[in-house]
């Protein structure tokens, strides 16, 4: 997979997220799917990466 540079942009804007968030964001995108989710940390990766995203 590469690199979106996902951590450094959500660090720019002062978030922090768990490494298993991100880890399911680049396998959602890389598989191209979208995620679906109950979790704001993926709505913060989405803002800085092509992250699919739906919240429930």
């Amino acid at each position: 997979m590469e690199s979106c540079g996902t951590p450094v942009g959500l660090a720019d804007r002062g978030r922090s997220v768990p490494a298993t968030d991100l880890l399911i964001a680049a396998a959602a995108i890389g598989a191209g799917c979208e995620l679906w989710h109950r979790d704001a940390h993926f709505e913060a990766i989405a803002k800085v990466a092509p992250l699919d995203q739906r919240g429930f």
